[in-house]
Protein backbone atom coordinates (compact mmCIF):
# COMPACT_ATOMS: atom_id res chain seq x y z
CA UNK A 1 0.00 0.00 0.00
CA UNK A 2 0.90 3.63 -0.05
CA UNK A 3 0.13 6.74 1.94
CA UNK A 4 -0.62 9.87 -0.11
CA UNK A 5 0.78 13.27 0.86
CA UNK A 6 -0.61 16.79 0.61
CA UNK A 7 0.83 16.89 -2.95
CA UNK A 8 -0.82 13.66 -4.15
CA UNK A 9 -3.66 13.31 -6.63
CA UNK A 10 -5.42 10.00 -5.93
CA UNK A 11 -7.30 8.02 -8.62
CA UNK A 12 -9.24 4.87 -7.68
CA UNK A 13 -11.01 2.78 -10.31
CA UNK A 14 -11.03 -0.49 -12.26
CA UNK A 15 -12.73 -2.42 -9.46
CA UNK A 16 -10.09 -1.44 -6.90
CA UNK A 17 -10.82 -0.73 -3.24
CA UNK A 18 -8.62 1.59 -1.20
CA UNK A 19 -8.88 1.55 2.60
CA UNK A 20 -8.39 4.54 4.88
CA UNK A 21 -6.81 3.08 8.01
CA UNK A 22 -4.76 6.15 9.02
CA UNK A 23 -5.42 9.89 8.72
CA UNK A 24 -4.72 10.87 5.12
CA UNK A 25 -3.86 13.95 3.05
CA UNK A 26 -4.39 14.50 -0.67
CA UNK A 27 -4.90 17.35 -3.09
CA UNK A 28 -7.51 15.55 -5.19
CA UNK A 29 -9.40 12.31 -4.66
CA UNK A 30 -11.06 10.81 -7.72
CA UNK A 31 -13.16 7.68 -7.21
CA UNK A 32 -13.91 6.46 -10.70
CA UNK A 33 -16.43 3.93 -12.03
CA UNK A 34 -16.20 0.63 -10.04
CA UNK A 35 -13.71 2.19 -7.58
CA UNK A 36 -14.27 2.30 -3.81
CA UNK A 37 -12.64 4.42 -1.13
CA UNK A 38 -13.67 3.25 2.32
CA UNK A 39 -12.78 3.79 5.95
CA UNK A 40 -11.58 0.72 7.88
CA UNK A 41 -11.12 2.36 11.30
CA UNK A 42 -12.87 4.93 13.49
CA UNK A 43 -11.96 8.61 13.95
CA UNK A 44 -9.87 9.23 10.85
CA UNK A 45 -9.80 12.36 8.70
CA UNK A 46 -9.28 12.63 4.97
CA UNK A 47 -7.71 16.09 4.59
CA UNK A 48 -8.15 17.73 1.19
CA UNK A 49 -5.32 20.22 0.68
CA UNK A 50 -4.49 23.26 -1.43
CA UNK A 51 -7.79 23.88 -3.19
CA UNK A 52 -8.32 20.25 -4.01
CA UNK A 53 -11.41 18.28 -4.84
CA UNK A 54 -13.32 15.10 -4.07
CA UNK A 55 -14.84 13.68 -7.24
CA UNK A 56 -16.95 10.51 -7.32
CA UNK A 57 -17.86 9.32 -10.81
CA UNK A 58 -20.91 7.29 -11.76
CA UNK A 59 -20.44 3.81 -10.28
CA UNK A 60 -17.87 5.07 -7.76
CA UNK A 61 -18.26 4.83 -3.99
CA UNK A 62 -16.70 6.79 -1.15
CA UNK A 63 -18.01 5.32 2.11
CA UNK A 64 -17.51 5.51 5.84
CA UNK A 65 -18.19 1.78 5.76
CA UNK A 66 -20.06 1.88 9.08
CA UNK A 67 -17.17 3.51 10.98
CA UNK A 68 -17.63 6.56 13.23
CA UNK A 69 -15.57 9.70 12.94
CA UNK A 70 -15.05 9.23 9.18
CA UNK A 71 -14.56 12.84 8.20
CA UNK A 72 -13.49 14.91 5.19
CA UNK A 73 -11.68 18.13 6.17
CA UNK A 74 -11.02 21.27 4.15
CA UNK A 75 -8.49 23.17 6.28
CA UNK A 76 -6.54 25.25 3.74
CA UNK A 77 -7.69 28.73 2.59
CA UNK A 78 -8.69 27.87 -0.98
CA UNK A 79 -11.73 27.14 -3.13
CA UNK A 80 -12.67 23.44 -3.11
CA UNK A 81 -15.10 21.14 -4.93
CA UNK A 82 -17.11 18.05 -3.99
CA UNK A 83 -18.68 16.52 -7.10
CA UNK A 84 -20.69 13.30 -7.11
CA UNK A 85 -22.00 12.20 -10.50
CA UNK A 86 -25.35 10.51 -11.06
CA UNK A 87 -24.87 6.89 -9.95
CA UNK A 88 -22.05 7.83 -7.55
CA UNK A 89 -22.27 7.87 -3.76
CA UNK A 90 -20.38 9.69 -1.02
CA UNK A 91 -21.21 8.76 2.58
CA UNK A 92 -19.18 10.05 5.55
CA UNK A 93 -19.93 11.13 9.09
CA UNK A 94 -18.87 14.79 8.85
CA UNK A 95 -17.54 17.31 6.40
CA UNK A 96 -15.54 19.95 8.28
CA UNK A 97 -14.83 23.21 6.47
CA UNK A 98 -12.34 24.82 8.79
CA UNK A 99 -10.15 26.91 6.52
CA UNK A 100 -11.47 26.77 2.98
CA UNK A 101 -12.82 30.05 1.66
CA UNK A 102 -15.33 28.23 -0.53
CA UNK A 103 -16.66 24.70 -1.00
CA UNK A 104 -19.11 23.81 -3.76
CA UNK A 105 -21.19 20.62 -3.91
CA UNK A 106 -22.22 19.54 -7.42
CA UNK A 107 -23.42 16.57 -9.42
CA UNK A 108 -26.45 14.33 -9.71
CA UNK A 109 -25.33 11.64 -7.25
CA UNK A 110 -25.98 11.06 -3.56
CA UNK A 111 -24.14 12.71 -0.65
CA UNK A 112 -25.05 11.50 2.84
CA UNK A 113 -23.54 12.89 6.04
CA UNK A 114 -24.45 10.65 8.96
CA UNK A 115 -23.70 13.56 11.30
CA UNK A 116 -22.81 17.21 10.53
CA UNK A 117 -21.72 19.70 7.93
CA UNK A 118 -19.49 21.98 10.02
CA UNK A 119 -18.52 25.43 8.78
CA UNK A 120 -15.86 27.09 10.90
CA UNK A 121 -14.25 29.74 8.70
CA UNK A 122 -15.16 33.41 8.93
CA UNK A 123 -16.73 34.76 5.74
CA UNK A 124 -16.76 31.29 4.18
CA UNK A 125 -19.08 30.22 1.40
CA UNK A 126 -20.69 26.82 0.88
CA UNK A 127 -22.76 26.34 -2.27
CA UNK A 128 -25.01 23.37 -2.98
CA UNK A 129 -25.45 23.03 -6.75
CA UNK A 130 -26.31 19.33 -6.60
CA UNK A 131 -29.08 18.02 -8.80
CA UNK A 132 -28.86 14.79 -6.78
CA UNK A 133 -29.48 14.42 -3.05
CA UNK A 134 -27.57 16.06 -0.19
CA UNK A 135 -28.64 14.65 3.19
CA UNK A 136 -27.28 15.97 6.50
CA UNK A 137 -28.53 13.61 9.21
CA UNK A 138 -27.75 15.88 12.14
CA UNK A 139 -26.72 19.53 11.90
CA UNK A 140 -25.78 22.18 9.41
CA UNK A 141 -23.52 23.93 11.91
CA UNK A 142 -22.26 27.50 11.48
CA UNK A 143 -19.48 27.66 14.09
CA UNK A 144 -18.47 31.28 13.29
CA UNK A 145 -20.14 34.41 11.94
CA UNK A 146 -20.27 35.58 8.37
CA UNK A 147 -20.73 32.14 6.79
CA UNK A 148 -22.97 31.95 3.73
CA UNK A 149 -24.76 28.80 2.59
CA UNK A 150 -26.37 29.00 -0.84
CA UNK A 151 -28.75 26.19 -1.76
CA UNK A 152 -29.29 25.99 -5.51
CA UNK A 153 -29.71 22.22 -5.31
CA UNK A 154 -32.86 20.28 -6.04
CA UNK A 155 -33.03 17.96 -3.01
CA UNK A 156 -31.43 18.85 0.33
CA UNK A 157 -32.47 17.43 3.69
CA UNK A 158 -31.25 18.54 7.13
CA UNK A 159 -32.71 16.25 9.77
CA UNK A 160 -31.19 17.92 12.86
CA UNK A 161 -31.05 21.54 13.98
CA UNK A 162 -29.41 24.25 11.88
Amino acid sequence: GCTPSSDTKVFIGNGRTVNINVAADAVDVNVENTGTLRWTANNLDLNIRRGGSVIVSSGGTLTRNGFTGAQIDFDDPYTNLISVATGGTLSVEDIDINGATSVTFSGGGTVTLSDDLLMGVNDGLVTNNMTGTLTITDQLNFEVSGVDFVNNGSAMTVQGAT
